[in-house]
């Protein structure tokens, strides 16, 4: 008896896609550079607009990222053969006390963290750019197995 074969299949997904994927995650992994190096730490973060939100209290993050490019990224993978990420690019901005309604509207929403926070600082990221990628394979029948083409789930 022979082993099946897979073929993986790599799909690039548009805007609309990452964003709709992005709106049911809520834990992603941010970027920054800290004294000329990469760093990257898990947040818990909400898709509000076009923005990605994230809620931290004074440290690291708050120190580096307000007013600089950052990263995020988000992902899930229920299985070795499925899988997405999406990847977003953008300003990072404090908006704890900016004045206007779009930022106060921001700091009206529950934003969940898993994180006890002392003096929470909201954090937004003016999204310039989105990508992502969906991996799924294909199981193949072996030749004269007499079975069809199933996809994998």
């Amino acid at each position: 008896m022979s082993t099946p074969t897979t073929q993986t299949t790599i799909e690039v997904l548009d805007a609309a896609a990452c964003w709709a994927l992005l709106s049911m995650q809520s834990v992603g992994r941010v970027g920054y550079i800290v004294d000329s190096q990469p760093m990257i730490v898990p947040i818990n973060f909400k898709v509000i607009g076009e923005r990605l939100v994230f809620r931290t209290d004074p440290g690291d993050k708050l120190t580096w990222i307000p007013q600089q490019n950052v990263c995020l990224e988000a992902d899930r993978s229920d299985d070795p053969l499925h899988g997405w990420s999406v990847v977003v690019h953008g300003l990072a901005r404090d908006v704890t006390t900016a004045l206007n309604s779009e930022y106060e509207d921001i700091r009206r929403t529950v934003v969940p963290t898993s994180a006890s926070l002392h003096d929470p600082r909201w954090i937004a990221i003016d999204v310039e750019s989105i990508s992502g990628r969906r991996l799924s394979q294909l199981v193949l029948p072996t030749r004269g197995s007499g079975t069809e083409l199933e996809v994998a789930s």
